[in-house]
């Protein structure tokens, strides 16, 4: 941003200088595009790398910090999966985040919300400068239904129980008595 600057010696004659002044600012970039000030959708796991620059170019930054909202459980810098194999359970390992001083941040939001203003602030050549951007994490809803067949009781005429008062529920057609459907969606569409 350029402020134009007079001065006017007014003790010893008519010396004049007029020029321009640069007041530092910094910009928010995320997947490439400057986001400051504005409200960005994402959903939960969606990697957020956020990269700043300066205006003017080549200006000395000093005391980064970044401000994101949210704590340990709800906010981590990485994490690793860990397979065994299919009988055993899978874990990860975690890395919180922790550093925040950088002219960029890498993180991952593992719970949803609305609202999460993540601002930067440094000096610029002595100046402070400040931007910040607002995040809408979306997570999906699921819900599980089930259906149930109608359990019957009858006496088989052939097979291994012939004769045997028996329980059924479901058929030997392959009907199942017990059905379950899942559905998962996110409240708003969002590309990424």
């Amino acid at each position: 941003m350029l402020h134009r600057l007079d001065c006017v010696d007014e003790g010893y004659g008519n010396a004049s200088a007029s020029g321009q002044a640069h007041v530092p600012t910094v910009n928010i970039s995320f997947n490439g595009n400057t986001v400051n000030g504005q409200t960005v959708n994402v959903v939960v796991g969606q990697e957020i790398n956020l990269t700043t620059s300066v205006d003017p170019g080549g200006g000395t930054v000093t005391n980064s910090q970044w401000t994101v909202p949210g704590g340990n459980s709800d906010r981590i810098a990485n994490y690793v999966i860990s397979f065994t194999n299919s009988q055993s359970s899978t874990s990860a390992t975690v890395t919180n985040l922790n550093t925040l001083t950088n002219s960029s941040v890498d993180f991952y939001w593992t719970s949803g919300g609305n609202g999460r203003t993540v601002q930067y602030s440094a000096k610029v050549n002595g100046k402070s400068v400040h931007a910040q951007v607002t995040f809408n994490v979306q997570r999906p809803t699921a819900s599980i239904m089930t259906t149930t067949g109608t359990p019957a009781v009858f006496v088989p005429s052939d097979g291994s129980l012939a004769g045997v008062l028996a329980l059924e529920y479901g058929d030997s057609w392959g009907d199942s008595g017990h059905q379950f459907y899942s559905e998962c969606e996110f409240s708003s569409r969002s590309q990424w």
